[in-house]
């Protein structure tokens, strides 16, 4: 990896992202990013596991049992991730990473949504930044990297669904198309309880 960009030309694996559903931190729409309260609430709201419920539907004819399930342990992905598992009869039990912990916020945590986009616009300046004590877009591209790692020498034509968080499954989406981390706000948001296959650019 150098500057944020995943230097794979073929991958073994097909990875799958999954933004988890509507959750209780949407509802209010406040920024949950700090692991000691993310990952012990704030869970799905009843729209969230709806949609869940409903992805399923869809799911079905593209995955099958032999699929496995990596989460972020943030509550609102750990449920989601239950969901899919439940639903689809997954027989590996879901795995859990904190590599794929939403990204931390820091002075923004607990306050409104729309303090995100005073982030993402520094993002476009430097990925590499830390204002407010937020995590710096670099390092969750690390972050989500090693875990793709990990996974390509663990698994060989395995169908993988990372349940995670907006900014972490968009900044690795850049990472998969050799994208500067700069760029993660210009690619088609994904939106809760939407999945998108993740494919390495040629």
């Amino acid at each position: 990896m150098t500057g944020g960009v995943l230097h794979f030309s073929a991958l073994k694996n097909r990875y799958f992202a999954l933004r988890h559903g509507h959750s209780k931190a949407n509802e209010q729409s406040i920024i949950v990013s700090d692991p000691h309260v993310g990952a012990q609430s704030y869970g799905l709201s009843d729209l969230g596991r709806e949609q869940l419920s409903a992805l399923t539907l869809k799911l079905s004819g593209l995955f099958d049992s032999e699929l496995k399930i990596v989460s972020s342990d943030f509550l609102r992905a750990r449920e989601s991730a239950m969901i899919i598992a439940e639903s689809l009869a997954v027989q590996t039990p879901v795995s859990y990473s904190e590599n794929l912990r939403e990204r931390y916020f820091g002075e923004f945590e607990g306050q409104s949504a729309t303090c995100y986009r005073k982030v993402w616009e520094r993002d476009r300046v430097d990925p590499g930044h830390d204002d407010f004590a937020v995590e710096p877009a670099t390092n969750v591209v690390t972050r989500a990297i090693e875990l793709i790692v990990e996974l390509e020498s663990q698994f060989s034509d395995a169908v993988i669904l990372l349940v995670a968080h907006g900014d972490v499954l968009q900044l690795l989406q850049c990472a998969f198309e050799h994208r500067s981390p700069a760029f993660h706000r210009q690619l088609s948001p994904l939106h809760v309880a939407e999945v998108r296959e993740l494919s390495p650019a040629p």
